[in-house]
């Protein structure tokens, strides 16, 4: 979690706090529930990156994503890093309330 009194805090922030933590993904069929794998979310730096860390349950692939508030524009940036060698960007921006 965050410390308080911290500059990345606000209601930006609170949003991704309900993502943080382990979980487990699964994917669900007619057949049941298969585990596909880990995600790690954690705050780093402060509370001010979102670092995801991804494993399959097969350790066939992983990714680690950092994510930050582009204090300029007010958008939430996101980098991943795939174990495949490829990186996507994804920026996501406020609209409405």
């Amino acid at each position: 979690m965050k410390n308080s009194g911290n500059p990345c805090s606000g209601k930006e922030f609170e949003l991704a706090n309900r993502f943080c933590g382990t979980w487990e993904e699964y994917t669900v069929s007619e057949t049941g529930e298969t585990l596909v794998g880990t995600l790690e979310t954690t705050w780093e730096l402060g509370g001010c990156v979102l670092t995801q860390r991804f494993t399959a349950a097969d350790n066939s692939f992983a990714f680690i994503a950092f994510g930050y508030l582009d204090s300029e524009n007010g958008a939430w940036q996101e980098t991943y890093i795939l174990d495949i060698g490829r990186v996507a960007h994804y920026r996501w921006e406020p609209r409405g309330d």
